[in-house]
């Protein structure tokens, strides 16, 4: 079955905004940040930016500000990237000082060696059905 139509938009004045897919995107709650790749390297170095989302487009977003035309951008495994910059101590979603957190300045998440602390040994039941 086929169907005629005219289709028509509210959206007439991001015409030339640029539009990219949902997964480039990182939210941190008020800020929309995506990695852009920086020319001149022979390897993929990418540096982290905000930008300002307008409406959403299927699986898409139009970008109202930060992002030109023609820039590449991360567009799947966005978080693996922001995962690797946070562990080098450089700008991410997160921690965008770029400063290097320590371990103790994140609780819960104390990893110092505790081998000379006493540990008790502990019998466990594990059941299943088989």
């Amino acid at each position: 079955m086929f169907a005629t139509g005219i289709v028509s938009s509210v959206l007439s004045k991001y015409t030339e905004n640029v539009i990219i897919p949902e997964s480039a995107v990182l939210w941190t709650g008020k800020r929309s940040v995506v990695y852009v790749k920086q020319p001149g390297s022979n390897e993929p170095v990418f540096k982290i930016r905000e930008v300002e989302l307008g409406p959403m487009l299927g699986d898409s977003y139009v970008i109202t500000s930060g992002l030109s035309e023609g820039e590449e951008i991360v567009t799947n495994g966005t978080f693996s990237v922001d995962a690797a910059a946070q562990l080098e101590g450089k700008p991410s979603m997160m921690n965008p000082s770029g400063s290097k957190i320590s371990s103790g300045d994140m609780q819960g998440m104390d990893m110092t060696d505790k081998s000379s602390a006493s540990t008790k040994p502990m019998k466990m039941k594990v059941k299943g059905d088989k």
